[in-house]
């Protein structure tokens, strides 16, 4: 099938669909806005070469608007890039700006994948934007069931289908852990909805022994300076050295360290069904998560610890449990990666994507 991705180049899980759509057979053309970078993680232009290597071409749409009016104005060369294509449909890989973006370029037939602060952030003027594009939309997949149920409230006659992206499992896989220090992995962005300064502040908890582990926060972000100064001098001397910003790292450096770690922490304040969770959970490593609606369907009480969002003493105590308790981590490994197999295989998930899409037919409402 010929598709269509609106999408940002920069989203890692956004670069993922693309691989997987290619693997199971799609044409694939990307269309996104100029100046996109490969900076999911932080990486260069590594990541972007080997992903248009994959597909029929990369088509990029100029504007030199801020972030809201770029997409207003970036309809038209949106209908005229699809125009010029072969394309059977138009999928975004992102609510809000795409799917506005998509309804206004008239082209049909289109369907929005929808991941999370797209709809449950949705407020004032953005929520009408969100709901002509939803009704318009032939579908709108939605990344969970919690957010399926969310997006129905918000647009009642969309065609809701709750579909997890999902990862690839033979990437995303177990292997032995070699080091000397309990290895703790952050890899959100540092920007207020994820909440990384928690964790922080959790780590100035006496609780916690410097000299028994490691955190890596792998990403970038706007709050990134600001975090490292504050660690600099808030954080003890010992402590401090146990904790590594790398800024940002390219998708084959991230494997790296998914591979290499044993905890992964996240207190993000909203998501959706959050795909560096799953490879989280496919390589064995052993949750500590905000406590949302999104993260309760994955982690039972046995297989990880779900943390309030402002309570950084609970999230020293259970970080301190998790460190201390090998065995702890290693049967929650083997339980939450049977989950992921079981509803998170992104071949096959993406499989049923196309065949939905290819039922063809325009389902939504001008």
């Amino acid at each position: 099938m010929n598709i269509a991705l609106l999408m940002s180049l920069a989203s890692p899980w956004g670069r993922q669909i693309v691989n997987i759509l290619a693997d199971v057979g799609n044409r694939i053309d990307i269309i996104t806005f100029d100046g996109e970078g490969d900076s999911g993680y932080g990486a260069g232009q590594q990541g972007i070469k080997q992903l248009t290597s994959r597909v029929h071409g990369v088509h990029r749409i100029k504007s030199r608007l801020g972030d809201k009016l770029k997409y207003f104005v970036g309809a038209n060369q949106l209908r005229r890039a699809l125009n010029g294509l072969d394309v059977e449909h138009l999928v975004t890989l992102y609510g809000g700006g795409f799917g506005t973006m998509a309804w206004l370029s008239g082209f049909r037939p289109f369907s929005i994948y929808a991941v999370g602060s797209d709809v449950l952030l949705c407020e004032g003027v953005r929520r009408n934007f969100a709901r002509w594009a939803m009704r318009s939309a032939s579908y709108v997949f939605v990344n969970g069931e919690y957010l399926a149920e969310q997006t129905r409230r918000l647009c009642p006659e969309a065609s809701v289908v709750p579909l997890l992206m999902g990862i690839d499992l033979d990437r995303y896989s177990f292997s032995a852990r070699q080091g000397e220090k309990v290895q703790i992995l952050n890899n959100r962005k540092f920007e207020d909805i994820y909440n990384n300064e928690l964790i922080l502040q959790a780590l100035k908890n006496p609780v916690l022994d410097p000299g028994r582990f490691e955190i890596v926060f792998a990403s970038g972000g706007r709050n990134l300076e600001a975090a490292v100064d504050w660690a600099d001098r808030e954080l003890s001397q010992a402590t401090r050295k146990a904790v590594t910003f790398r800024g940002g790292v390219s998708d084959a450096d991230m494997l790296g360290l998914l591979k290499s770690s044993d905890i992964f922490v996240s207190m993000s304040r909203s998501d959706g069904t959050a795909t560096s969770m799953l490879e989280a959970l496919a390589c064995g490593l052993f949750p500590i998560l905000s406590d949302i609606p999104q993260n309760r369907e994955w982690v039972a009480r046995q297989d990880g610890f779900l943390i309030d969002v402002e309570d950084r003493d609970a999230l020293a105590a259970a970080l301190a449990t998790a460190v201390d308790d090998e065995c702890l981590r290693e049967r929650a490994a083997k339980n939450n990666r049977a989950k992921v197999e079981a509803r998170a295989d992104g071949r096959q998930n993406l499989e049923r994507m196309t065949a939905i899409l290819m039922r063809g037919g325009h389902n939504g409402k001008n």
